[in-house]
């Protein structure tokens, strides 16, 4: 959902002689200088390990909000020269896990440390399956195919690629499931009913029309402040939200307080079905980014 805040058109040309194209540079391999890190929280889990030493120290983490294939992926180090850096500023880089198909996803510049990354919102280790029924669950990623994965390789990120080298992402990958299965135990799901669900919980009305650009705190639209908030809404056996929870945000908490306060107003659902097509609890997870269009 995005919320056009201000309208504004900017173009910048730039001319020059072409003189030649450069040779594409070798890429850049980083083995890993820490064991994975579980870090289990309130509405995530994170996995995390460190690659390369001194001036190519780089982070990788993934983030998982839920039970399934998707992450946020961060990466994030000195070795990651990003030609487009302005934080809030979104655009598009490859990447590829192990023998996977490549991938090009929108990812945004962040800064950990002293360091530049990126942080793509929505990634998985192989693409989404297409002809998927609406309302259906996903299939998961086959254990298999993730612990054949060894590697990423990132593109467009820096001035030359770069691959970290993972090892095996079986055992990470199935901690991590483990974790996620566990979160929603803590939100009062039946976890064994929830998985044979035969149906998820679907927005009844557009979600774009849930937040509004004026929502946005005045007082942050005259500074300039852009925002990114990962939100999850509990969803009873009627199809309400029946609680709103702020799983990760850039922005001070007026921003989540506003987030969650109109989606309860406005959001509504059709019901969560389990495998007897009863309705039953569940929860709608997803992202708002609030952007300054020509800040």
């Amino acid at each position: 959902m995005a919320n056009r805040l201000t309208s504004a058109i900017s173009l910048a040309c730039l001319l020059a002689p072409v003189i030649g194209q450069a040779a594409p540079r070798a890429p850049l391999s980083l083995e890993p200088s820490s064991k994975w890190h579980l870090d289990y929280a309130a509405d995530s889990c994170r996995m995390s390990r460190e690659f390369g030493t001194g001036e190519q120290k780089t982070t990788f983490a993934i983030d998982r909000y839920e039970p399934g294939d998707s992450f946020a992926l961060l990466v994030a180090g000195k070795p990651l020269s990003l030609v487009r850096t302005k934080l809030g500023q979104t655009f598009k880089a490859k990447l590829r896990f192990g023998s996977e198909p490549e991938q090009e996803l929108y990812v945004s510049p962040v800064t950990l440390g002293d360091g530049i990354g990126i942080l793509a919102a929505s990634a998985s280790i192989a693409p989404a399956p297409e002809n998927i029924a609406e309302g259906k669950p996903w299939p998961l990623l086959d254990a298999a195919r993730e612990a054949a994965v060894t590697n990423l390789r990132l593109d467009r990120v820096a001035r030359q690629p770069i691959v970290l080298e993972l090892g095996s992402m079986g055992k990470p990958m199935a901690a991590l499931r483990a974790c996620t299965d566990e979160l929603l135990t803590h939100w009062g799901i039946d976890l064994a009913r929830h998985a044979a669900r035969s149906r998820v919980a679907m927005p009844a009305s557009n979600p774009a029309r849930w937040l509004r650009s004026e929502d946005y705190p005045s007082a942050m639209l005259r500074n300039g402040a852009q925002g990114l908030v990962q939100f999850r809404l509990m969803v009873g056996v009627d199809g309400k939200p029946t609680a709103c929870h702020i799983q990760r945000s850039t922005r001070p908490k007026e921003l989540d307080e506003m987030v969650c306060r109109n989606l309860m107003r406005r959001a509504n659902f059709t019901p969560a079905l389990d495998s007897e097509g009863k309705p039953m609890l569940s929860y709608f997870q997803n992202s708002v980014r609030f952007q300054i269009y020509g800040a």
